[in-house]
């Protein structure tokens, strides 16, 4: 089972990075995409990656290399609700 969550304030543009490849990148490794591959550029990014393990953001169970995002954030990443522009004042 996963830890739950303990991250409470907002992410830093480092974090919602490392958050965004977790979620993207770590899947596509097979991509033929210019510049560096994602274990290249998570070597720039570990202490930020520990950070968000550390507050239950990522996990890894068998693989370290492959965070993933913890189940109850994703939920709540994909679940919150967007804000609507007021029709009746739109352009």
């Amino acid at each position: 089972m996963h830890e739950t969550a303990r991250w409470n304030h907002p992410l830093d543009l480092d974090q919602a990075n490392v958050l965004l490849a977790a979620l993207v990148l770590h899947d596509n490794e097979y991509a033929d995409q210019p510049g560096a591959t994602y274990a290249e550029w998570r070597e720039d990014h570990l202490d930020t990656e520990r950070e968000l393990r550390v507050g239950g953001v990522l996990y890894a169970d068998h693989k370290p290399q492959a965070p993933k995002i913890n189940p109850e954030v994703l939920y709540r990443l994909r679940c919150q609700e967007t804000p609507h522009a007021d029709r009746r004042t739109a352009i």
